[in-house]
C-alpha cells in the first residue's frame, strides 16, 4: 500500500481524494490475496492433531489483523504525516 501511495502524484504531496483512490484500487490485490491465503490455511485449522491449529489460526489471525493495518491504518498515517509536514513548512 505504501508503494501504491508513493507512485501517484498526488497522494504522495498528502491530497486525501488521490489517497483513497490509491486504496480503493489497491485493495481488490490486497482482499484477494488475503482471502486466497487464509483460505489455504483451513485444512491446517481443522487438523485433528492439535499441533497445527494454533499455529495456523495465530498465522491467519495476523495476516488479517496485517490486512487491516494496511488497508486503514498506513493511509491515514500516511496523510496525516504529511499534513503534520506541510504545516511545519
Amino acid at each position: 500500500m505504501l508503494a501504491a501511495l508513493r507512485e501517484d502524484p498526488l497522494a504522495r504531496l498528502g491530497d486525501i481524494k488521490a489517497t483513497v483512490q490509491v486504496v480503493l484500487k489497491a485493495t481488490r490485490h490486497v482482499l484477494a490475496t488475503t482471502v486466497t491465503t487464509i483460505s489455504g490455511f483451513v485444512p491446517l485449522m481443522l487438523d485433528t492433531t492439535g499441533f497445527w491449529p494454533p499455529l495456523a489460526i495465530s498465522i491467519a489471525g495476523g495476516l488479517g489483523g496485517a490486512t487491516l493495518l494496511a488497508l486503514y491504518f498506513i493511509p491515514a498515517a500516511y496523510i496525516l504525516s504529511f499534513r503534520r509536514s506541510a504545516k511545519s513548512v
